[in-house]
C-alpha cells in the first residue's frame, strides 16, 4: 500500500480494516454504525466497546485502533481539504466561513472583525436519513 498523508503509513493499510472489510460486507459495516448512531448517547470507550462486541474475530484494542484510523483519515482528508463520501451514510467536508463583523461582548458597542475560519461539516446520507425517520421501538 502507498504512503497516506503527510508520509505516514496510509491508515487503511491496517490489517484490522481489511478483516472487517473481508468479514462483513461495507453495508453491514454501515448497518452497524446506524446502529451504533440510534443509541441515545455514546462515548468514544462505549463505541469501542460496543464495536468489539459487535463484530467477531476483533478484540477492543483492536476496535480501538479501527475507531482511532477512522478519525485520523477523516481528520487528515478533510485538513487537505477532501472530503469523505461514505455512501448511504453521508459525507465529512470542509466548509470556509466568511469573514464578518461581529460584536465584542465585553464592549457591546465595540465592532470586532471575525476573520474566516474552515469548519468541519456533516452532511447525512440518504441511508441514514430513512434510518432516523423510523419509528423508535
Amino acid at each position: 500500500m502507498p504512503d497516506g498523508f503527510f508520509g505516514r503509513k496510509h491508515p487503511l493499510s491496517h490489517p484490522v480494516f481489511w478483516l472487517i472489510l473481508h468479514e462483513y460486507s461495507l453495508f453491514g459495516i454501515l448497518h452497524l454504525v446506524i446502529l451504533l448512531l440510534s443509541t441515545p448517547s455514546m462515548n468514544k470507550a462505549e463505541l469501542i466497546s460496543l464495536l468489539s462486541e459487535r463484530v467477531s474475530g476483533i478484540s477492543k484494542k483492536q476496535a480501538e485502533e479501527c475507531v482511532e484510523s477512522f478519525v485520523q483519515i477523516v481528520t487528515d482528508t478533510l485538513v487537505a481539504g477532501g472530503e469523505v463520501n461514505i455512501a448511504g451514510f453521508g459525507a465529512f467536508m470542509p466548509k470556509t466561513r466568511a469573514p464578518r463583523v461581529g460584536v465584542n461582548p465585553q464592549s457591546p458597542t465595540e465592532k470586532i472583525q471575525i476573520p474566516a475560519v474552515t469548519v468541519p461539516k456533516f452532511k447525512a446520507g440518504k441511508g441514514l436519513k430513512d434510518a432516523l425517520k423510523q419509528p423508535r421501538a
